[in-house]
């Protein structure tokens, strides 16, 4: 039962993004498969028909000097997933849900069919990643650090094939690390610099695998305070208060979960808002958790009942929405490392389905990973997310662009595009002896990983 208090909360300060974009993050997220057969025309009028709506119902909005309205996509969306909770206007069942159900059962049946392990048989999959940098923040010569992530085999992916792509005159600047691209080169005239890589991949069931965990990992992965994951007192109080006499740690972590999926909300977060020394506790306070903050507080909670949890990022496979995203780790003693994805929360519509609340609860479908914290991740660079920022996710170009800017004056930040490709094993087979994708300037030959495992 969600409190009253967990409606969202409206700030003026973030309505910065051009109702076009607004309406292009919807038929994203909501109207993917009518745009792709070719209804986008009307996909986009009842998209902007349903955002009319919200703003009858009190969704705000600001103006610019032309009268155009602006928005803050966190508001807009947490007010369509608010109006569906509460009754208010079914878009969000009917539409966001019912896309999003349609992305994982791509992959195989939904909950009635079961997502078991012996129904996810490797697949291969071919991925395009650009990072397009806006460096008008630095002076014309400055030398910049830029990195892009790159995936690592593990139980996630197998196979690891990876061409960088870089412009031609910066090729032989540019580093492949373990965990990322890394460019360091001097800004140019136009102070943009794009890099990336195409991948192809074979993912993978994860779980299962040893059932050791050497005393340091263990040690690590229990650790109070890591990034986003902090045990802080309420926290604590929290786990200990849900856990119970339950028992085992699979029992008292799916207390955890069923807590997440029916008393708190799933949706976009303004990190400007969130403490960094008790991010848990502002979820508690406001009701509401993405992706990442998600399986933070799930991390967290584990944690502050010894049980080992991390957090793991990188891209969904889903042919029409690979967007980036984070999900949660932990570690069971008679299974391994299980995933948890707070995804979930949509698919049950807040925890009310019960096959789809357990849908990535221990199990997940196919993803390419390109950071496992505290271990492995992209790194700093030489440009920085400033406090306030906006993230907007669009389809593009036979893929998606998420982008991020400044949410005080709108300047990009970065824009990563990423388009995933499904293979058959014929077409895989073929596609290993020639280029990925069409290049635009790469190093001078493919560089394949051999197989480690990481996880």
């Amino acid at each position: 039962m969600r409190r009253r208090e967990f409606q969202p909360k409206p700030d003026a300060r973030y309505r910065t993004i051009a109702e076009s974009d607004i309406i292009e993050l919807l038929l994203l997220v909501s109207w993917a498969y009518e745009v792709e057969a070719g209804q986008g025309a009307a996909a986009r009028a009842a998209a902007s028909a349903a955002l009319d709506g919200w703003i009858g119902q009190g969704l705000g909005f600001q103006s610019d000097t032309d009268g155009r309205r602006l928005f803050d996509p966190v508001e807009v969306i947490n007010f369509m997933k608010w109006a569906g909770l509460t009754g208010a206007d079914p878009y969000w069942e009917t539409h966001f849900v019912g896309t999003h159900r349609g992305f994982v059962q791509e992959f195989g049946p939904g909950p009635d069919g079961g997502l078991q392990s012996s129904a996810m048989p490797p697949r291969r999959f071919r991925i395009k990643l650009r990072r397009s940098f806006d460096l008008h923040g630095f002076a014309e010569g400055a030398n910049v650090r830029l990195r892009a992530p790159l995936p690592f085999a593990g139980t996630y992916h197998r196979d690891v094939a990876v061409t960088p792509i870089l412009p031609e005159a910066l090729a032989q600047q540019a580093v492949l690390r373990e965990q990322c691209l890394e460019l360091r080169a001097r800004v140019p005239h136009d102070r943009t610099i794009t890099i990336g890589a195409d991948f192809l991949i074979t993912a993978t069931d994860p779980t299962g695998g040893s059932a050791l965990l050497a005393e340091h990992e263990r040690e690590l992965y229990l650790r109070e305070s890591e990034g986003l994951i902090r045990v802080t007192p309420r926290i604590a109080a929290l786990a200990a208060e849900l856990s119970g006499n339950t028992g085992s740690a699979r029992q008292t972590v799916g207390a955890f979960w069923d807590h997440m999926m029916g008393t708190l909300c799933s949706g976009m977060i303004r990190y400007h808002d969130v403490p960094q020394d008790r991010p848990g506790d502002w979820v508690l306070d406001n009701g509401w958790y993405d992706c990442q903050l998600g399986a933070a507080l799930l991390a967290s909670l584990c944690r502050a009942r010894g049980i080992p949890a991390r957090i793991v990022s990188g891209h969904l496979l889903y042919r029409v929405q690979p967007i980036s995203h984070y999900w949660c780790e932990v570690w069971l003693d008679d299974a391994g490392w299980r995933p948890f994805d707070v995804i979930c929360w949509d698919l049950s519509r807040g925890g009310r389905d019960r096959g789809w609340a357990e849908m990535f609860a221990g199990q997940i479908d196919y993803r390419l990973v390109v950071q496992c914290f505290p271990l492995v991740f992209t790194g700093p660079m030489s440009v920085h997310f400033p406090k306030a920022w906006q993230m907007v996710q669009v389809a593009a170009a036979g893929g998606v662009d998420i982008t991020y800017t400044n949410a005080e004056d709108g300047a990009l930040i970065y824009r990563d595009h990423a388009e995933v490709e499904s293979l058959d094993e014929a077409s895989a087979r073929a596609d290993d002896r020639r280029a990925p994708m069409q290049r635009d300037a790469p190093l001078p030959s493919q560089i394949d990983y051999e197989e480690t495992r990481l996880f």
